[in-house]
């Protein structure tokens, strides 16, 4: 029996001035949550799980501030971020302080952008964080299956991305390449479960992973006008060195390249009328934990209708038929 209950409420106030023939913003957010996680199951000799019931408390502030200035034909906008977070985690009522958590980060962004001759061009950088979902925070163990049982993490740390990225535009061309390194990735990790008589019965449960590991990806793109007939050509080429623990003990580095091959299509018919016909290859490749062993393939079908209700707006109809060969 679980039982899950949020209360969660936030707040956010930015002011934007002209300084300097640019433009600044300064802002700040405030948040608050409280989560219970309440979990009964009828142990048994062969696997002994245990009632939980948690509690967490969670604050959050955050301040900022942006500034954005145009020096001719380069625009250039940089912007500043600090999160302060406290967590504080109750078993059964009793505050445990291994699981709290108290932390500030600075999270910078920089953007640069400029025309070349008539290419548009620009180069971003941003620190990024993702803090774990609460389900995933909970020390509940929950039943899936005879062989399989579901557990949270309430050490899990937040994954930290920095990244750069470069973008290129031409007309109905584009080009982007980003460069990514994270730290303190997330993923499921099972394990027999302790103290339970059949080795055949697993614990699965978020950990972080213990190295760092890079991502860089090349998209490129053409999207002409021909007519009534709007094409979409795009390939998508991925390449990291995640390196994943096996039950073994052993580290494997998954670094096959993973490529995504797509043409979509769109033709404007009369009064509103519109055919869509979208395909897509995904041959074998990695991406983070996941690694694809069979290429795959889909093919899409779509037909909308525009419907002018005047006064009141307007009005779509889809009708989408998706992997029409699966």
């Amino acid at each position: 029996d679980l039982k899950s209950a949020n209360n969660f409420w936030a707040s956010k106030l930015i002011f934007s001035y002209p300084l300097f023939k640019g433009n600044l913003s300064i802002g700040g957010e405030y948040s608050y949550n409280h989560r219970t996680d309440a979990y009964s199951f009828v142990a048994s000799e062969a696997v002994p799980v245990t009632t939980t019931d948690t509690e967490i408390n969670e604050k959050s502030e955050a301040a900022f501030v942006e500034y954005g200035h145009q020096f001719g034909k380069v625009y250039i906008q940089a912007g500043l971020r600090y999160e302060h977070l406290k967590n504080d985690y109750y078993n059964f009522g009793k505050r445990d302080d291994e699981v709290c958590r108290n932390y500030g980060d600075w999270f910078p962004t920089l953007v640069i952008s400029a025309p070349i001759g008539k290419v548009q061009t620009s180069l971003s950088y941003r620190c990024d964080i993702d803090r774990p979902a609460y389900g995933n925070l909970t020390s509940s163990t929950i039943y899936l299956n005879r062989y399989a049982y579901q557990s949270g993490n309430p050490y899990l740390k937040p994954m930290y991305t920095n990244s750069v990225a470069l973008n290129v535009g031409y007309k109905w061309m584009g080009m982007s390449v980003d460069y990514s390194r994270i730290k303190d990735a997330t993923t499921m990790w099972s394990e027999p479960y302790p103290g339970a008589d059949d080795p055949l019965v697993c614990l699965v449960h978020p950990i972080n992973t213990k190295d760092d590991y890079n991502q860089l990806s090349f998209n490129t793109y053409a999207s002409p006008t021909i007519g009534c007939w709007h094409p979409t050509w795009y390939v998508y080429l991925q390449f990291q060195n995640y390196k994943s623990q096996c039950a073994d003990g052993s580290v494997i580095t998954l670094d096959r390249p993973l490529m995504q091959v797509g043409w979509n299509n769109t033709i404007s018919l009369p009064k509103n009328w519109r055919i869509n016909a979208d395909a897509s290859l995904l041959p074998k490749g990695d991406s983070g934990n996941c690694r694809l062993m069979t290429a795959q393939g889909s093919v899409n079908l779509g037909v909308q209708r525009d419907i002018n209700l005047r006064r009141l707006g307007s009005l779509t109809l889809d009708l989408r038929c998706n992997d029409i060969f699966s």
